[in-house]
């Protein structure tokens, strides 16, 4: 059982039981997990203006991520007035076939919403990109790689890569160290070697009539 009353974590939390997996792979608890990292400590009132819910239904799913150690109270308040942070500033859990099942399941049930979470921000950055400032629009990236690789060169990309995100990871909790101008930033990387090209899927996200012929 985590400890409930350490003090927020620079590091990454692993997570090994099927049970924590499957109370993170709710979309309001999750949606809560991101706002609370962004603005929080918040209460289950202020949750709710911030996120269109009920207080009573944030109270119900902040309880069910401190049951599990992904937050805890902070200072001050009383019931559904108490605030709530978030108690490290991120997660992981091995994926290898060696794992239980159920948290195997479990897991690729996270991962589902995670792909679904950022899905709905990238959608929103499109909409916005026109109307952001210039500099912001030129800095934004989506980037398609491939390459011929050894399973120990992928590693090693993406321990450099973690490692260029962490040299930043300690403004999510000091707010004092954010530079002027900073604003948060949502990246999700994925890399896998392939089985050869696949056919195009049966629902594409965009069809043909879209583009000129």
């Amino acid at each position: 059982m985590a400890d409930h009353t350490q003090s927020p974590r620079y590091g990454r939390r692993t997570l090994t039981d099927a049970r924590e997996l499957r109370a993170l792979a709710h979309p309001l608890r999750m949606a809560l997990l991101e706002l609370l990292f962004v603005e929080g400590p918040l209460t289950a009132t202020e949750c709710g203006e911030r996120l269109d819910q009920t207080p009573a239904n944030c109270s119900f799913h902040l309880r069910v991520l401190a049951k599990h150690g992904f937050i805890q109270e902070s200072e001050g308040g009383v019931g559904r007035q108490r605030p709530w942070r978030f108690t490290s500033l991120g997660h992981e859990w091995a994926g290898t076939s060696d794992r239980p099942a159920a948290e195997r399941a479990a897991a690729r049930s996270v991962v589902a919403l995670v792909r679904q979470r950022h899905a709905q921000y990238v959608d929103d950055w499109q909409v916005r990109h026109d109307n952001e400032p210039i500099e912001w629009q030129d800095a934004a990236m989506l980037a398609h790689n491939s390459a011929w690789l050894t399973a120990a060169e992928l590693a090693a990309i993406r321990d450099e890569t973690q490692a260029l995100w962490d040299r930043f990871r300690h403004r999510l909790v000091d707010r004092a160290t954010r530079p002027p101008g900073a604003r948060l930033v949502q990246s999700l990387s994925e890399a896998f070697p392939l089985r050869g090209v696949l056919p195009p899927a049966a629902n594409p996200i965009t069809e043909e009539r879209d583009f000129d012929a």
